[in-house]
């Protein structure tokens, strides 16, 4: 054997036509997928903004408890109310208000089978 068929060489050539026509699709897809994580990157950043906002508010509240628990008399944090009082705080004080993630843009896929598939030689040189 010196060469591919003829009907092989239809075959191996229709199937690199369809892995070019669908390469194009995939890449179409991905950019579509891009730009959406995009679009999903920047709501990530505004929301993380509002949070910022929240830390700053949530800090100023600790803050304003701080100052309230500094101007008790000693006993106090062991009564009652100073025992509620602190158990009103620590859940301020542990609540997290951590960042969201931005979210990646899925790894570039090589689409060059074609590419090498028409490399390939169809007869013995």
């Amino acid at each position: 054997m010196n060469k591919i068929s003829e009907n092989d060489q239809r075959e191996w050539k229709n199937a690199i036509n369809e892995l070019q026509e669908t390469s194009g699709k995939l890449e179409l897809k991905k950019d579509e997928i891009n730009d959406k994580i995009a679009e999903l990157n920047e709501e990530v950043r505004r929301y993380n903004n509002a949070l910022h906002n929240a830390r700053a508010v949530r800090e100023s509240i600790l803050t304003q408890m701080d100052e309230f628990i500094d101007k008790q008399a000693d006993n106090w944090s062991e009564s009652e109310a100073g025992q509620a009082f602190s158990d009103w705080n620590e859940c301020w004080a542990e609540l997290e208000l951590t960042d969201l993630d931005t979210v990646d843009e899925p790894e570039t896929v090589e689409i060059d089978h074609a590419d090498e598939m028409e490399e390939v030689p169809l007869a013995l040189e």
